[in-house]
Formats: structure tokens, sequence, C-alpha cells
């Protein structure tokens, strides 16, 4: 067999929150990797009610979606966690009691949860407690948006006990993940699927849930708009999306010509 490619989507295969292929080269990349028999894997913070017609079409061996807490395998999904309907519950009171807005990931849809400072522009279904959760909502992970990082503190040592966070630059937005559930996770599941190697994975990322992917991964390669930790983190550090990065890479790495 040959060695399993996992590919970030919002600032690597696509430009962030887009809903678009990636560009023809890299489209093509991805496709002479297949037919070389590598095994080439979306592996986004997405979840899979966000992935989009447009990038699934790309054609992928697999997905990793919600930053490692769904993984597909030759279309049929091998791996789901979905976070505790108890802990779920427990966050959701937490998020509502601290005034922070949230989004609620889950895997078909999204949701509205607690009303902070700052007001998201999005019509998704309102959680307004976390009595109104059942458990089928399915929930992977969730976001977090303040107007001010010190809006977060009264929430953060009760999420650091539980999941892993995941900030912007600038302190107003955080990704939060479960814990065991991270994209390095889920490449060592799927290593573990295939009968392969970590030492025969290569992984490109640009964001902060990349970093331990990029560790864990044979080569780990960072666009070069990625955080000054995740180019730190990588072997090899490319051009950006609008640069075709992703092909440069390949090439440099030998797997084009």
């Amino acid at each position: 067999m040959g060695k399993l490619f996992f590919f970030d989507a919002d600032g690597t295969l696509i430009p962030d929150d887009a809903q678009c292929r990636p560009s023809a080269a890299v489209c093509a990349a991805l496709e002479a990797l297949r037919r070389s028999g590598h095994k080439v894997f979306l592996c986004t913070g997405r979840p899979m009610c966000e992935i989009g017609p447009e990038l699934m079409s790309t054609g992928f061996d697999g997905i990793v979606a919600g930053a490692g807490a769904y993984i597909s395998l030759d279309g049929t999904c091998i791996f789901h966690q979905t976070i505790p309907l108890p802990l779920l519950r427990e966050t959701v009171d937490r998020i509502v009691r601290c005034r922070i807005s949230c989004l609620l990931d889950g895997t078909r849809q999204l949701y509205y949860a607690g009303r902070g400072s700052r007001v998201l522009p999005w019509d998704f279904p309102r959680i307004e407690g976390p009595e109104e959760l059942t458990g089928e909502e399915d929930i992977e992970k969730f976001t977090a948006r303040v107007s001010q990082p010190e809006e977060l503190l009264p929430l953060r040592d009760f999420l650091v006990r539980h999941y892993e966070l995941y900030p912007s630059d600038d302190g107003l937005f955080y990704e939060v993940v479960q814990q065991g559930c991270d994209k390095a996770a889920a490449i060592r599941r799927l290593c573990a699927r295939c009968g392969v190697g970590l030492e025969d994975t290569v992984a490109f990322g640009d964001s902060r849930n990349d970093l331990t992917m990029l560790e864990a991964a044979g080569i780990g390669a960072a666009m070069s708009n990625a955080p000054e930790e995740v180019r730190r983190a990588a072997q090899l550090v490319t051009g950006t999306v609008a640069q075709d990065g992703i092909c440069h890479a390949l090439q440099r790495l030998g797997f084009l010509p």
C-alpha cells in the first residue's frame, strides 16, 4: 500500500469559509496521488453538514470531519464520537451562565447556544438551556466567540479539563474539540485500520487544530500563512492556497514531477 495523505480544508485546500473545489492544479495533484496508489483524506474541523458538495466532489478515499470526531473510509463511517450528553449539558449550562456565544457543531446541523456580547449572524436553531438537549443533536465539537479574550476566563478551567482548545491569534475565537478526538488521533485510527505506520503518512495544514496532526505524521507540511507554532511543528513550509502551495510541496517531496 502507498502512503496516507491528509489535507486540511480551510486555508489549506480552499480559502477560509469557502464552499468550492480546490484549484484545478490541486485537484489534479490529489488525483495523481490516488493513481499512484496513495490514499487521500480530507481532514477538516468542519462537521459533515458543513463540508459541501463542491469540496466533496474533489474525490477522497476518506473523510476526517469534526476535527477528528468523525472518520469515514471508502464511504463507510468507521468512527464517530459525539460529546456525551451529561458533559454536553454541563458545558451548555456553563456557556449560558457565563454569557458566551457558541456554535455547537452537530453531524447534521449546527446550533446556536448562549447569548454573549458577540451576537452571531447565523439563523441556526437556538439552544436556550441544557434541558433542551436530547443527545439526538450529535454534537461533535463547538466554537466560542467573544468580544474580549477575558470573557472566556470564567469558562476556561472547565473547558481545559474536558476539551482541547484552539484559539485564534486575537483570542476572540476558540475551536473546542473533545480530548482524544483530535486530528492526530484520527490519523492513528486510520493507520491502524489501513495497516499503515505513522511514518507513511503526510499531512498538510495551516491552523492550530492541525498542529498535533503535523507532529504525528511522518511528514508534516504547513502553509506559509499558518501561525508560527504550527510552522515550527512542520518539517516543510509551503505557499498559500492562492499560490497552490500543496502542489509545490508535493513536488519538493518527490510525489509529483
